[in-house]
C-alpha cells in the first residue's frame, strides 16, 4: 500500500505520468469471494517471489505446497468453468486458479535443490503438465523439467523418453521448447547405456518426425578477447581491469565488451538487452498499443501496458491496424522512417510505458534506426508482436554502432565458462535472417589461457 500511495503521489506531483488510455468497466470478479480468493492467491504470489530473492527456499516450497493444495481444489471447477467460455485470456488471469498456478510454477526450482523433496518437485511438475485450465504454453517448459529430473537425478532415460513422447505431442510448444527438447533428444540418441534399444529408436524417429525442423540452421559468427579479470566473488558477474599504464579502470563484462568495440569504430554503444527491441517495439506501434477500444485491456490509468500484450489475442485484437500500419512502415525510405521514430521518441519517453527510454537519447535511437534500415527494425517489431511474452527476453546484450559510417553490430557477451542460452540461440538466429550484423563476443582473462578461437588482447 505504501508503494501505491507513493505512485499517487507521484502522479499528482507530475513527476510520473503514463498513456493516455480509454478505461472501461469491465465484469472481472464473478462475486466477492472471487474477489477475496483473487487476493489471497495474489498475496501467495508476492510472498513466493519475495521468498525467492532473498533466497528463503524453505518458504518458497511451503508456499508452493499451500498453492498444490489450492489447485487440487480449483482446476477441476475452474476448467468447467472455461469450457466454450469466451473470456479473454488475459482475464482469466484474474482466476485465482491461474495465479496458484503462477505460485506452483515458480516455487518448482525450490524443490528441486534437495534430495528429500525432489519427489514433490516431480509430483507438482506432473500437476502442471496434466491440467488443462491456464498456462498451456508453458507444458514445453514443464515437460523439459522433467526430462531433466528423469535423465539426471532418476537415472531413468527410458522414463526420459517416454516424456519426450509426450512432450512432442503438445501444440502449444515454441521455439524455444522444440530446440530445448531437440537438444535432450541428441543427449538421449547418444547414449551408450541404461537405454533400451527400442527407447534409442523412438528418440531417432522423433528427431526425424518431430524436431527436424527445430535445429538451427545459422552459423554464429564470434570473437574471443583476453583481459584482466579481477573475479567478484560477492556477485554473480566478473569485473575487468583496464590497465593504460597510468591508472586502472574496471568494468563488468558487457563494459569491458564495450571498450573492445571502440577501439575497433564502433565509437558508440549501449548496454540494452531487451530494452532496444522493446522500445523500438513501443514507439513504433504505440498506437495500436495504448490508443484502441478493447474490452478488458485496460482497466486503471495507471497502467504501463495493456493487459492483453501478454496472451496471445494481442496481435488478433489489432490484426486489421498493425497489418496495414507494417504496409506504410515498410514502403518508407530509412531517413524518413528514421526522422518518425526520433519524433515518436521525443513525444513519449516521458511516459512510464512499455518502452525503456532511459537507456537512450533521441539521437542515439535515431542513429540506431538509421543502421539497422526499416526491414530490420521491422523484423525485430514483428517477432514481439507475435509473441511478447516468448521474445522479451534474450535479444543480445549490446548494440555498438558508428553513427558517420552506419556500421554497427549487435552483440551477446559472454563471460568466462558462461554459455548461450536456447533463446540467446535463436534470437541470435532470426537476427542473421533478418540480414542484421550479429556477433557473440567471448571474453577470457589473459591468466587462464584461451578457447580455440580467434583471440584479441585488450591491454
Amino acid at each position: 500500500m505504501a508503494d501505491l500511495f507513493q505512485m499517487l503521489l507521484r502522479i499528482e506531483m507530475k513527476e510520473i505520468k503514463f498513456p493516455e488510455v480509454t478505461v472501461r468497466d469491465f465484469p472481472i470478479f464473478a462475486n466477492k469471494g472471487h474477489l477475496l480468493n483473487y487476493m489471497e492467491a495474489k498475496n501467495a504470489l508476492c510472498n513466493v517471489l519475495n521468498a525467492i530473492e532473498k533466497k528463503q527456499w524453505e518458504i518458497v516450497r511451503q508456499i508452493g505446497s499451500q498453492a498444490a493444495e489450492h489447485l487440487s481444489l480449483l482446476l477441476k471447477v475452474e476448467a468447467q468453468s472455461l469450457e466454450n467460455s469466451m473470456l479473454p485470456s488475459h482475464i482469466r488471469h484474474f482466476m485465482p486458479g491461474y495465479l496458484w498456478l503462477k505460485v506452483l510454477h515458480k516455487s518448482i526450482d525450490a524443490f528441486k535443490k534437495t534430495k528429500e523433496t525432489l519427489p514433490q518437485a516431480i509430483e507438482f511438475l506432473h500437476m502442471l503438465v496434466k491440467q488443462k485450465c491456464h498456462m498451456k504454453y508453458r507444458k514445453g517448459q514443464w515437460y523439459n523439467e522433467l526430462i531433466k529430473i528423469e535423465v539426471y537425478h532418476m537415472k531413468d532415460p527410458n522414463g526420459s523418453v517416454r516424456l519426450l513422447s509426450k512432450a512432442v505431442s503438445q501444440k502449444t510448444l515454441t521455439e524455444v521448447d522444440r530446440l530445448d527438447l531437440l537438444e535432450k533428444a541428441e543427449k538421449l540418441a547418444k547414449r551408450k547405456s541404461n537405454i533400451s534399444q527400442h527407447a534409442k529408436d523412438i528418440v531417432k524417429l522423433i528427431l526425424e518426425k518431430d524436431l527436424s525442423k527445430a535445429r538451427l540452421t545459422s552459423q554464429i559468427s564470434s570473437v574471443t578477447i583476453e583481459g584482466t579479470s579481477c573475479g567478484n566473488p560477492s556477485q554473480r558477474k566478473s569485473t575487468w581491469c583496464i590497465d593504460n599504464g597510468i591508472d586502472k579502470t574496471y568494468f563488468t563484462v558487457e563494459d569491458f565488451a564495450l571498450y573492445y568495440y571502440k577501439n575497433k569504430g564502433y565509437i558508440k554503444g549501449a548496454h540494452c538487452e531487451g530494452s532496444l527491441p522493446i522500445t523500438l517495439f513501443g514507439m513504433l506501434f504505440w498506437d495500436e498499443i495504448y490508443n484502441m477500444d478493447i474490452p478488458g485491456t485496460c482497466l486503471s490509468s495507471y497502467e504501463p501496458t495493456p493487459l492483453d500484450l501478454f496472451s496471445s489475442e494481442f496481435y488478433e485484437n489489432r490484426k486489421e491496424q498493425i497489418d496495414m500500419k507494417l504496409q506504410i512502415i515498410r514502403k518508407l525510405d530509412v531517413e524518413t522512417f528514421s526522422n518518425h521514430l526520433k519524433h515518436q521518441f521525443d513525444l513519449r519517453h516521458e511516459y512510464t510505458s512499455i518502452c525503456q527510454s532511459n537507456i537512450f537519447d533521441s539521437c542515439s535511437f535515431q542513429e540506431i534506426a538509421l543502421c539497422l534500415g526499416v526491414e530490420g527494425v521491422v523484423g525485430i517489431c514483428e517477432r514481439l508482436i507475435q509473441n511478447y511474452t516468448l521474445w522479451k527476453a534474450g535479444f543480445p546484450d549490446l548494440i555498438v554502432w558508428n553513427p558517420h559510417t552506419k556500421q554497427y553490430k549487435i552483440v551477446e557477451v559472454k563471460g568466462p565458462g558462461d554459455s548461450l542460452s536456447t533463446k540467446q540461440k535463436l534470437w541470435l538466429q532470426y537476427l542473421n535472417q533478418l540480414g542484421l550484423n550479429t556477433e557473440v563476443c567471448y571474453c577470457e582473462s589473459s591468466a587462464k589461457g584461451g578457447r580455440k578461437r580467434k583471440h584479441e588482447a585488450v591491454m
